[in-house]
């Protein structure tokens, strides 16, 4: 018999108007009755709700995000028989049942009379949580403590995140709803009391404010979810497109770091305030009425996409890396995605509820589509130059080519296993494969937008099917099937799509690098590593690496080494460590091993520092040549690429010349 557990919770229940004075057992800390003084009277603020139907109050005090980095919530709910209640669990856009429910740390229940209501968890969905109260119950109030700056690889981007000086609020993380019922039928109100002097950006429309605290104007449960806050002390709210005819855009920069410069430079401010407008172009038009780029500046990079905003996290190295192709596309991707993705989506991704399991199998167009176009636009808008784009191009043609999981996992099982693959295998990774339909699916697409230019001789686009299927002036269902997405690439020029669907997407098959490279005025080529060019230093891939000394790495200690290769030859093994080359500790910078690699020969050795079994050694390296791939240009034939990162706007900035290209060299063999 589960257990059931009896929370008692000492609260001064006067602060909720209507509720009644009845006191419980005093169980919390003394300051706990005063927390949500502040919004005494709030729930007078809620939105209109039927008659019976369910709504939300919440309160959340964001005061000791900075320092111990907690969240405390109050949720007053109403509806029907509340016996079953239950924490979002699939996120959109996280695509994995993420829910973070294991991060909280105090969950205590009352009926609207201040009596202490029982509940237990679920044994089979620890989501779920089952209500005993004494008689029916038509009204909760839950006091929850939720603890920050612990996601899993699946929940960074829809948890709780800060430091001393910004925090991130995502509010999944603090409430719980009655299972069965629609999250876009339920009437929600938003309250958020803030640190001193923090300011915030969300998409949601403030009602109104104080020093200190907000009222978000009353929405549905699914739409307050679907805008999370970024709030700190240096927030700062830049206009990339001023509202008026066409909706605004605004990038809203908070980083946990005192600057004494600039967050992000002019040069890039000025290319993403190109963003809003290149996107139009692309899709036909904006569907949302405002969206607001969050860009945390702190440790570490990630991303999720939202309706009418995206949550963008970066370090500031990657932001003043211009060659940083993650970095680059990072916030043009997000941005894609509120056509891609929330506008429309695959309808078996098109859930009900934030319990309901989705159909992954679309992910390639989901994220595949999203992932080449948001470097397109990074290219369009001069975020991101074209020779960087051919580099990332270089990089998953190989990666792809070299991974031998695609003998036996198709594409749509990448898809369907999703957030299994997220974590990157510390252990043969060629085996197993990664997240794969955001690149190949990327390659997919491209192939795509050839055909259709070499169909129609260069009437049609990519952007024509932008436009006619996810665009404002497109269909209006939200979400679509396979059936459909072929239907409407044939509306736009004529072709074999289902079959080459089939071909990329279900079945296992060497990667169509003729379909990706063949007349595109481009060979891809090996050429020999130049030690004083960072940007070539920071284009060799771990494939060229592997190339040159036989064996992967994973955080310094050698993996997955090849028997005959360099490394293996000297009598290492896997688990030894590599610490430093030619006297250089390397850390987790590979440039350095990079570039010490490309000086080295039979002739002159590299001299490498190891961890051979535990004990310390001294040994000299003799590599095979360090080369990378690149994309040289063929003169005797045009540059395909060309009119997909071609700048749509006037005044925009153009894509560089096909002369910027590497002149031809022999081709050398790994």
């Amino acid at each position: 018999m589960p257990r059931v557990l009896l929370l008692a919770f000492g609260c001064a229940l006067g602060v909720w108007s209507g509720l009644g004075q009845t006191a419980a057992a005093a169980t919390a800390a003394p300051e706990d009755t005063q927390r949500f003084a502040w919004a005494s009277g709030w729930e007078a603020h809620a939105g209109p709700s039927a008659a019976g139907a369910a709504a939300i109050t919440l309160a959340v005090d964001a005061t000791a995000l900075p320092g111990p980095g907690l969240v405390y919530a109050r949720e007053y709910l109403s509806g029907p028989q509340l016996t079953t209640l239950v924490f979002p669990r699939w996120i959109p856009g996280t695509h994995a049942p993420c829910g973070p429910v294991e991060n909280l740390g105090g969950l205590y229940l009352h009926d609207a009379q201040g009596a202490v209501v029982a509940w237990e968890r679920d044994p089979q969905d620890p989501w779920t949580i089952h209500l005993h109260p004494n008689g029916a119950l038509t009204h909760v109030v839950l006091d929850l403590t939720y603890i920050a700056n612990q996601p899993s690889e699946n929940s960074e981007g829809v948890d709780c995140e800060s430091s001393r000086r910004y925090g991130l609020i995502n509010w999944n993380c603090l409430l719980f709803y009655p299972v069965g019922v629609l999250p876009a039928t339920i009437a929600t109100t938003v309250a958020m009391r803030l640190p001193p002097l923090w300011d915030f950006a969300s998409a949601l429309a403030v009602g109104r404010r104080t020093d200190d605290a907000v009222w978000f104007t009353p929405v549905v449960l699914s739409e307050v979810l679907d805008r999370p806050v970024l709030c700190g002390a240096t927030m700062e709210h830049l206009p990339l497109r001023v509202q008026g005819a066409a909706p605004g855009v605004t990038l809203d920069i908070v980083s946990q770091f005192r600057r004494a410069q600039a967050p992000i430079s002019s040069a890039d401010l000025h290319a993403l305030q190109r963003l809003p407008d290149e996107a139009d172009a692309l899709f036909g038009g904006a569907w949302f009425s405002h969206y607001d780029v969050l860009l945390r500046i702190g440790t570490g990079g990630m991303g999720l996409e939202h309706g009418s905003c995206g949550v963008d996290g970066a370090d500031q190295d990657g932001l003043d890396d211009p060659h940083q192709i993650w970095t680059r596309e990072l916030m043009p991707h997000e941005f894609v995605h509120s056509w891609c993705g929330k506008h429309r989506r695959p309808i078996g991704m098109l859930t009900p509820t934030y319990q309901d399991t989705p159909v992954l199998d679309d992910l390639w167009v989901y994220e595949g589509l999203t992932e080449l176009l948001g470097r397109v636009l990074a290219v369009r808008t001069g975020l991101m130059e074209a020779a960087d784009w051919r580099a990332g191009l270089v990089e998953d043609v190989t990666t792809l080519t070299r991974t031998s999981g695609r003998d036996w996992r198709t594409l749509r099982d990448t898809c369907r296993c999703s957030w299994q693959l997220r974590a990157s295998s510390q252990r043969h990774a060629e085996l197993r494969r990664n997240q794969d339909y955001y690149t190949e699916g990327a390659l997919f697409w491209l192939v795509v937008d050839r055909q259709l230019r070499a169909t129609t001789h260069g009437v049609k686009s990519l952007d024509d099917f932008c436009q006619q299927f996810l665009g404002p002036h497109g269909p209006t269902a939200p979400g679509y099937t396979e059936a459909e997405l072929v239907a409407a690439l044939g509306a736009v020029a004529p072709g074999d799509w289902a079959g080459m669907i089939h071909t990329w997407i279900d079945t296992t098959h060497p990667l169509d690098v003729a379909a990706i490279l063949d007349h595109s005025g481009w060979t891809m080529e090996h050429v020999p590593v130049d030690p004083h060019d960072p940007i070539a230093i920071e284009h060799v891939s771990e494939q060229d690496l592997y190339a040159s000394i036989g064996v992967h790495f994973s955080g310094g200690y050698l993996v997955q080494l090849d028997p005959l290769g360099p490394i293996a030859r000297l009598g290492l093994s896997n688990g030894d460590y590599l610490s430093a080359i030619n006297g250089q500790e390397l850390g987790q910078d590979f440039r350095v091993l990079v570039a010490a690699l490309a000086t080295a020969s039979p002739e002159h050795p590299a001299t490498i520092r190891v961890q051979h079994r535990g004990l310390p050694e001294t040994l000299e390296l003799s590599p095979r040549p360090l080369t990378e791939q690149v994309l040289v240009r063929d003169a005797k034939e045009s540059d395909d690429f060309a009119p997909l990162l071609a700048a749509r706007v006037h005044g925009a900035r153009s894509v560089p010349a096909a002369d910027d290209a590497p002149a031809a060299t022999p081709a050398i063999q790994p």
